[in-house]
């Protein structure tokens, strides 16, 4: 029950998380562009991931070595991110041909943001938290 209690609060947290990633990064995509867009807000929802993460899994045990080993898997984490971003950016063209909602097309950058962080999240993230950072 404590382990689906977790789930629940890490999914609440990352959704804390992941909401001021897709709101920064759709903000200052009319600014700059989309690469150095992603990687700021990248850069922004992993501190404020950090900070509720830390909450949840350290149990009041948080030592230099689980900081060290959190930040390593939140640089493999966005470097994975933008590399994934970076080449659906590039096919783009050729994933919106075969594409027929409008609304999608219309937030392809959107859309590619969601579902790579969703990947990375169930494959990365919560293993990685849950079973070698904060276990």
């Amino acid at each position: 029950m404590n382990n689906i209690i977790e789930i629940f609060e890490s999914i609440s947290g990352g959704t804390s998380a992941f909401i001021s990633y897709i709101l920064l990064s759709h903000i200052l995509d009319h600014f700059i562009t989309v690469k150095e867009s992603n990687l700021i807000s990248l850069l922004v929802s992993s501190i404020i991931n950090f900070i509720i993460q830390t909450k949840i899994f350290s149990h009041g045990k948080l030592t230099n070595y689980k900081i060290g080993k959190y930040i390593f898997v939140n640089i493999i984490e966005i470097i994975s991110n933008q590399s994934a971003l970076l080449y659906l950016l590039k096919k783009k063209k050729e994933i919106l041909k075969q594409i027929s909602n409008n609304f999608i097309k219309r937030h392809y950058n959107t859309f590619i943001r969601i579902l790579i962080t969703l990947i990375l999240f169930i494959f990365i993230s919560y293993p990685t938290r849950k079973y070698w950072i904060y276990y």
